[in-house]
């Protein structure tokens, strides 16, 4: 599928910014790219067992079996057989940092994987040498040699997972420690919500009976294009009627095994090539949760209204549509199947379309977005050729450790239209990559890939270890089974790594979530974040600008698992999306550049970490250009540490929702960098020492303000502050606001007024806060900067989460994110009194609130 893994590409002046999947370099944006493991290979006696054996004997012991081990048993048993010793060099791995330089430096380990050909038989072909990728795992020896073991089948392992969740404006609300989670797929409270939401509407049509019509997302121009009108004349017709004018019989899903939908005039592509994927033996569970079964067009069940489940930003929703189509010419003119007279991938666009707001916001997309909002899973793209090639050079391993947690792995040759090449194998087609295997072909090690052709008819290798290929010629069909080399459908064919790499120009990785229904033990450990880059305040921009970057969010890393095969690295894969930006698209929205960097921590620095520690320290590793796509994926090898991971924009003060995910091989940690809220004992309401001495000054004034009730209201305290501060420049008046907000902090018994003691605490408070804005002031401009809010609030004893910094920077900032000192005495008054009226509620013993729960009830 030619062009959804490519886009145009952007130059923009000064740092490195990209266009979707392109790279523009001019030399202010560092990177690093460290060496990554290399493949691994093992020497140890294998052992094949029955599929037929392990199936009775997985129902025998727990009353479950593989769906996947089902399926193979049917079509052949498995023969035991004879060990075959399997050899193995070791890896090595590293880390590379980049240093802060004009121009780009990729530097890669030369370490060389070294396979050792075992003894051969005279004239007899050596094909018993045989490393499975999918189904084995090495234990290894001091030197690294494989010592002991067998082929590990992925359903027997033992593995826990982990899933985190963290969710506010930038601000984690739970325990920062990776947690085990209920099934956002399968738990079976989201699934019964779901569904008895889908048959409440379901039955009250029937019931009324009436056809279910879709009151959001309408038939008409406005849902299909919102740019323009659409270039010709379309009608919306129900699904059943389009059917009766082929003269067949309606029907939701024909046969799911025989993939035969396709695209037409709207060019979402990579949305069919996506869903193409989930029709794999292997993920059919995965094809069930976007498309519910059971869902028909019979009398007594069909009202018009169908169901489709769709990940969007870390939770799965339920999407219901209509089945009045879009058609022309009575026929459909987008998503649709070569039969007639099925529709579920129709209604799975429509779905779709109606989540993003238009069947216009489904233009352009890429496969990696498809992907993920179908499975919920973490999607890496390579470019495999082309002219900036990012495949990884340890894509064997990376491969290898996909297939053993039964990731997506899609490839494509581009092209502009499916086109049938020499070779065998289709233009603008995807397939799917199903199995990893290394061999030894006489006394050569030979990789060999298995893919899978959705279409299953045309489109197959038919090169070196295709089908009916001479290489298979020194191997009976009983050796190929005992060695897994089988087919398991005609859309599946073998061919050689090497003519893999030469062949095909892109790789998508989709790396499931712990909770994902597949057939699986060894899974991911995730966790992940919802924030928000808010202008003025939390939106710093790239490492360049200097006076900003800091404040962007911060997440801490604590890595102290080293990878499965390599103890002394850690592999992290980070994913940072920009939320909605397809579905605002239509209301002129555009998609930001987005990336992030990697710092080293260093102990002794507070998080969140200041200015000063980026003035001082340079990023290890970054996600490499800023992209304008709704999401950018970077894998880093990394030694065990902890490290501080910022998310950005290109630009300062570019508003924007993220969600940040994070898969770590192993359960090490990461943490939103936040402040806990408290206050410090009345600091900010004491004198300093330097006004101390002024103090009997300082009565005299009260009770030549208060008169004789010794008493000041808030209109006495205005005139007496006016009075007293008409020659600063800081603060020539006071407003009447803030003397209201300034007795209120004070005022004990209701009574609106202020004693000696009072006033002189408020007094304290107008001259501390006065001292501080003048310390903060950038430029003596009389007006503080909201993103240096924190810094302001902390010098006078009190901290706070982000997630309450934003809302004060919010309600006291103008447009353009300044504090004006009047607005920041008010801000004061307001966090002492809220800070004061959380212990009395605490002594009051109903505390059932934290403090940060309660300034956010108080002060949003």
């Amino acid at each position: 599928m030619a062009q959804s893994y490519a886009a145009s590409r952007q130059k923009v002046s000064g740092g490195r910014l990209g266009s979707q999947s392109n790279l523009v370099d001019s030399g202010s944006q560092q990177n690093l790219t460290g060496t990554l493991n290399r493949t691994q290979v093992e020497r140890r006696p294998a052992q094949f067992i029955s599929a037929r054996s392990r199936l009775e004997s997985d129902s025998t012991l727990d009353g479950r079996s593989s769906p996947r081990l089902k399926r193979i048993a049917k079509s052949q048993d498995r023969l035991n057989s004879s060990s075959s010793n399997l050899s193995s060099s070791g890896s090595r791995s590293n880390l590379v940092q980049a240093k802060s330089i004009p121009n780009l430096q990729h530097r890669a380990d030369d370490s060389r994987e070294e396979i050792s050909p075992l003894p051969q038989q005279v004239n007899s072909p050596n094909y018993s040498n045989i490393l499975n990728y999918s189904n084995t795992s090495a234990n290894y020896d001091k030197d690294g040699f494989g010592i002991k073991g067998a082929p590990r089948d992925r359903n027997s392992q033992n593995s826990t997972s982990s899933h985190s969740s963290y969710s506010s404006q930038g601000v984690a609300v739970a325990n920062p420690i990776p947690r085990s989670t209920p099934s956002t797929y399968t738990s079976s409270k989201a699934v019964d919500n779901r569904l008895h939401e889908f048959e409440k509407v379901r039955m009250d049509y029937l019931r009324r009976g009436k056809l279910y019509e879709d009151t959001i997302f309408l038939p008409s121009n406005a849902s299909i294009y919102f740019s323009r009108e659409p270039p010709v004349p379309l009608e919306w017709v129900r699904a059943k009627d389009v059917a009766r004018t082929n003269r067949q019989a309606p029907r939701f899903m024909l046969d799911v095994n025989r993939f035969d939908v396709t695209f037409d005039r709207l060019g979402d592509f990579w949305l069919v090539a996506a869903i193409s994927c989930l029709t794999d033996p292997d993920h059919r569970n995965l094809f069930e949760c976007v498309v519910p079964a059971n869902q028909n067009f019979q009398d007594n069940w069909y009202a018009g209204v169908f169901r489709f489940n769709f990940w969007h930003f870390g939770s799965w929703k339920q999407v219901l549509v209509d089945d009045l189509l879009p058609i022309s010419r009575g026929q459909l003119v987008f998503v649709h199947s070569t039969q007639l007279n099925e529709f579920w991938g129709a209604l799975l666009e429509k779905a779709y379309a109606k989540l993003y707001g238009s069947y216009e916001s489904l233009k352009g997309g890429q496969l990696m977005d498809a992907l993920t909002d179908l499975t919920g899973g973490l999607t890496e793209h390579f470019d495999v050729k082309g002219a900036l090639p990012n495949l990884p050079t340890n894509i064997v391993n990376i491969l290898y450790k996909s297939l053993d947690r039964l990731s997506i792995i899609a490839c494509s040759i581009e092209g502009k239209t499916e086109t049938l090449l020499p070779s065998g194998l289709m233009t603008a087609h995807t397939y799917c990559v199903t199995d990893l295997r290394r061999i030894l072909s006489g006394q050569q090690p030979v990789t060999l890939i298995r893919l899978r052709n959705p279409i299953g008819e045309e489109g197959n290798w038919k090169g070196k270890w295709s089908e009916r290929s001479q290489e298979w010629q020194q191997i009976s069909p009983e050796n190929r089974a005992q060695l897994g080399l089988i087919l398991r459908d005609d859309g599946e064919f073998w061919m050689e790594f090497e003519d893999f790499l030469a062949n095909f120009d892109t790789l998508d990785i989709c790396h499931l979530t712990p909770d994902a229904p597949v057939d699986v033990q060894k899974r991911w450990h995730t966790v992940e974040f919802h924030g928000k880059w808010i202008e003025h305040f939390s939106a710093g921009g790239r490492p360049v600008l200097e006076k900003t970057h800091w404040t962007n969010p911060q997440i801490l890393l604590k890595l102290n698992e080293g990878d499965e095969d390599e103890e002394r690295v850690c592999s992290v894969i980070i994913q940072l999306m920009q939320k909605d930006r397809r579905k605002i698209k239509q209301k002129g929205e555009i998609l930001r550049y987005i990336g992030f960097f990697v710092y080293q921590y260093e102990k002794g620095y507070p998080v969140p970490l200041k200015k000063e520690f980026f003035d001082h320290h340079q990023e290890i590793a970054n996600s490499g250009a800023f992209m304008n796509s709704r999401q950018i994926t970077k894998r880093l090898t990394l030694p065990p540490g902890d490290y501080i991971v910022v998310p950005c924009t290109w630009e300062a003060n570019e508003t924007a929702d993220y969600f940040l995910r994070i898969f770590f091989e192993k359960p090490n940690i990461a943490e939103y960098c936040d402040e806990k809220a408290e206050k410090a004992d009345d600091q900010i309401l004491q004198a300093s020492p330097e006004n101390k001495i002024v103090e009997e000054n300082f009565k005299n004034f009260f009770f030549k303000v208060s008169g004789e009730n010794m008493e000041v209201d808030c209109f006495n305290l205005q005139e007496a502050m006016n009075d007293s501060l008409k020659r600063d420049p800081l603060l020539p008046e006071i407003s009447l606001d803030a003397c209201k907000n300034l007795i209120r902090m004070m005022d004990e018994d209701g009574s609106a007024r202020l004693g000696y003691v009072e006033f002189q605490s408020v007094w304290n408070l107008i001259r501390n806060c006065k001292k501080t804005y003048q310390i903060l002031d950038n430029g003596n401009a009389g007006l503080l900067q909201a993103m240096n809010l924190r810094e302001a609030i902390g010098q006078l004893g009190i901290k706070v989460s982000n997630k309450t910094l934003a809302s004060l920077a919010f309600q006291f900032g103008d447009k353009s994110g300044q504090i004006s000192l009047d607005s920041f005495i008010i801000l004061m008054s307001q966090l002492v009194k809220t800070f004061k009226n959380y212990q009395d509620y605490q002594k009051d013993g109903a505390g059932t609130l934290t403090i940060e729960q309660w300034l956010i009830k108080c002060l949003s």
